[in-house]
């Protein structure tokens, strides 16, 4: 998809393609972790928000209650300020203003948005026969360019499975042949 990004020539056209992509996935992310906590309310969750206003999480801080281990300031201030409660109402409004943000750009400029569209879909038969297709059933050339990839980016990054990486992918693979 990077690649497809690159050859576009008009800095304001790429700027159109990628919003486009960008504002309609942030949002169904959102809206994704609002069913969630419609459909599954007892799942865990990372964040949780106490009637006291306090932020827990997995670790203790060093002042003896529970502190987020990354704090940016949203969450600094939830912790700082016990008034404050954490609503579902910003994750709605959010929500409404990335709707906001595909469907203008939709309507008042169709024919990129739909370009924009079709870049973001172009990965969906990657993302299958690299990710979804066990490697037992994927094309010989596929596992040819993956295994090619996969040595190249060990290579440069320094990193390579360990046996015990190897023996999980196996015990996986085998579950879902």
């Amino acid at each position: 998809m990077s690649l497809i990004y690159l050859i576009v020539e008009d800095v304001f056209l790429l700027i159109n393609y990628f919003s486009f992509s960008y504002w309609f996935f942030v949002g169904l992310s959102v809206a994704g972790q609002l069913y969630l906590r419609w459909k599954e309310p007892e799942w865990p969750r990372p964040l949780k928000v106490s009637g006291s206003g306090q932020t827990r999480k997995d670790g203790p801080s060093p002042q003896g209650g529970f502190f987020p281990i990354t704090c940016p300031i949203p969450l600094y201030l939830i912790y700082h300020l016990p008034s404050f409660q954490l609503s579902l109402f910003f994750p709605i409004v959010f929500c409404v203003c990335s709707l906001f943000l595909v469907i203008v750009p939709l309507f008042g400029d169709t024919i990129n948005s739909l370009i924009g569209i079709g870049i973001a879909l172009s990965g969906i038969p990657i993302y299958f026969l690299g990710v979804y297709l066990p490697e037992s059933r994927r094309p010989l050339f596929i596992r040819n360019i993956l295994a090619a990839v996969t040595r190249v980016t060990q290579q440069i990054c320094f990193c390579v499975l360990t046996e015990l990486d190897v023996a999980e992918e196996r015990k996986v693979e085998r579950k879902t042949d």
